[in-house]
């Protein structure tokens, strides 16, 4: 233990020093807090330029579309589409809904039979990087940014590790004439036939994810079943998952958010990820997970109940822990309503925000999510997953 005389001598140099280097300390202090208000103007005003260029781009394929399709399909964070160069022909992966739509313009069913046999064979080599290049809204949005676009690394089939061979010749063969629907539009013949995934496709999907999801889970000190329950409900394992937000990826990372945030928590820096980025997969796991880990951990350490903690973590990353807040007397940050909710059994909490959450979104993605993982921890408590 110190004496008595060396605690003052320490006091006085304390003091001292800081009358001394005050100043020089105050400055570095401003240096570093105008260094990081930098960081984060630079992020806006890169965010700003890429939505700038998303919305342009976004407009014009709408409109491209339109010219030859009644409405326009676009892909979703539960669906992918793709059209071709012409806008003749277009593909569509339902990973929500469970089924592959192929719709064609063609003379007559004969001609479209054949061309959409074509259509799904070419589906069944597509995998990740194929989809992502052939991209028309994306190669838009590069050529306005004066961006080149660079090959994912993923392999990653789309449909073909959900189906078999043998389903595959099967569906094949049923492509036929007389099970076309014909729709007239305009002066156009546009023929079009509807493909469900086989059974269990989707957990086969899942899958596929295992190694990734153990790996991040255990860095980040997570349960799996969680990381697969944000999966299925952001994107329903779709690899190419966009939404307009703009969000991307397995997670839905939206870039200027969880995006920035998770990065600097993984390397220290502030980064503005591209879709490029988030749409390999280990990638967007590793991001997704890290920020489920910031909610829990950091965000949201003053929730002291674990159940209670993760019901506020899974609405947090759909509505932002400021939604989930403002449930609780009008409190405006999760430090202000953790008194309330620590007060709270983890039943009675999850009904009152399933009550007093503003957001019907978010009160929607609560009640999913939380289905979600409660199956997903059965499955791998059997070991059936």
């Amino acid at each position: 233990m110190p004496t008595s005389n060396l605690i003052k001598k320490l006091f006085f140099v304390l003091i001292l020093s800081i009358t001394l280097f005050g100043t020089e300390f105050k400055d570095y202090l401003k240096a570093h807090n105008d260094e990081f208000t930098k960081y984060q103007k630079d992020i806006d005003n890169d965010f700003a330029t890429y939505k700038k260029a998303y919305d342009e781009a976004f407009k014009e394929y709408k409109s491209e579309i339109t010219k030859k399709w009644p409405t326009p399909d676009i892909s979703t964070n539960f669906k992918w589409v793709e059209y071709d160069r012409n806008y003749n022909s277009k593909k569509a992966v339902d990973f929500q809904k469970q089924k592959i739509d192929l719709e064609v313009i063609a003379n007559d069913r004969k001609e479209a039979e054949m061309k959409l046999t074509k259509m799904f064979e070419d589906l069944t080599t597509y995998d990740v990087n194929k989809g992502y290049l052939n991209d028309i809204l994306e190669q838009k949005i590069s050529r306005k940014l004066g961006m080149g676009r660079e090959p994912l690394q993923s392999k990653e089939q789309l449909i073909s590790d959900m189906i078999s061979k043998e389903n595959e010749q099967t569906i094949k063969d049923g492509i036929t004439a007389d099970k076309l629907k014909e729709v007239k539009y305009k002066d156009k013949l546009i023929y079009k036939i509807e493909i469900p995934f086989p059974p269990n496709a989707l957990l086969v999907k899942a899958k596929l994810y295992k190694g990734k999801v153990q790996e991040e889970a255990k860095k980040q000190n997570l349960d799996e079943a969680l990381i697969y329950a944000i999966i299925e409900n952001e994107s329903s394992f779709n690899p190419l998952a966009k939404s307009y937000v703009p969000a991307f990826g397995l997670m839905q990372i939206v870039p200027q958010t969880a995006g920035v945030d998770s990065y600097y928590a993984l390397y220290g820096q502030k980064k503005l990820l591209d879709s490029e980025y988030l749409f390999e997969p280990n990638n967007n796991i590793l991001i997704g997970a890290t920020y489920l880990n910031l909610l829990y951990y950091k965000y949201l350490k003053n929730i002291k109940d674990p159940q209670n903690r993760l019901y506020c973590t899974i609405a947090s990353y759909n509505g932002g822990s400021g939604t989930v807040a403002n449930s609780f007397s009008g409190a405006k940050t999760i430090s202000q309503a953790s008194n309330e909710i620590n007060s709270l059994s983890s039943d009675d909490l999850y009904k009152k925000m399933m009550k007093d959450i503003s957001s019907s979104e978010t009160r929607k993605y609560l009640f999913k999510v939380r289905k979600s993982f409660n199956e997903y921890s059965a499955r791998l408590k059997k070991g059936a997953f």
